[in-house]
């Protein structure tokens, strides 16, 4: 397999090696109908002086601080994986050496859009257009789908009740759109995407497992639920 490196940056700044170095495994999901998620895993130590942890007491992963994570497979350009903000933190102690963890656990952008309830009018707006005015509010780049039709205020205005993310995706429903943020993966800009299935799009690699020098990934489970329709 091609070697595979990583970049990991805190509010903007490339992580430090010590702090690289206490990383013992960083775990990225990928959703479709959901938040992406970024999970780190840190080993703890004491400091020399006694009196306090390493990684911990540094006091680097506070609430919605900004993680971005990149990979380099092989001799390719490195590609944005995940750009996300810290939701939670969760310590483990424990007298066993290389037995303390520090957990932290990440969420896309859309965690920035779910933060506050809002009741709000749109009035003259189609559903596209109100899409691209909440991506915009957040600086996203707007990848947006015309919807029909554009209601006159006269007729009848849309009314939000709820977060911008919550709306959005009620809004998507209704249009048969999908609704989620994601990276570019050329510049790295966030995209906030609202429109139907693109089925036409290129498919993604395969995933070849024990296939000898095609090998690309480790392991793979999968699951067939055959009561659910």
């Amino acid at each position: 397999m091609p070697a595979v490196s990583y970049r990991l940056e805190i509010d903007g700044e490339r992580a430090g090696e010590e702090l690289l170095s206490a990383v013992q495994q960083i775990e990225v999901e990928n959703h479709a109908r959901m938040a992406d998620m970024m999970r780190l895993q840190l080993a703890l130590s004491v400091q020399e002086s006694g009196s306090a942890w390493t990684i911990l007491d540094q006091d680097l992963f506070r609430r919605l601080s900004n993680l971005r994570l990149e990979v380099t497979i092989g001799s390719n350009q490195r590609v944005p994986l995940i750009d996300a903000y810290v939701i939670e933190t969760s310590a483990s102690f424990s007298n066993e050496p290389g037995k303390s963890v520090l957990t932290v656990v990440a969420m896309d952008p859309t965690v920035l859009m779910n933060l506050e309830e809002k009741v709000r009018a749109w009035p003259n707006m189609a559903d596209s257009d109100i899409a691209s005015a909440i991506f915009g509010d957040y600086g996203f780049t707007a990848d947006v789908e015309d919807t029909q039709p554009s209601r006159q205020e006269i007729d009848t205005t849309t009314i939000q009740r709820g977060t911008d993310i919550q709306f959005l995706r009620r809004l998507a429903r209704r249009n048969g759109c999908d609704c989620y943020v994601k990276l570019n993966p050329n510049d790295g800009s966030v995209e906030g995407h609202f429109h139907r299935p693109r089925l036409d799009e290129p498919s993604q690699g395969t995933l070849s497992v024990n296939m000898g020098p095609e090998t690309n990934v480790n392991s793979f489970r999968s699951r067939y639920e055959m009561l659910r329709p």
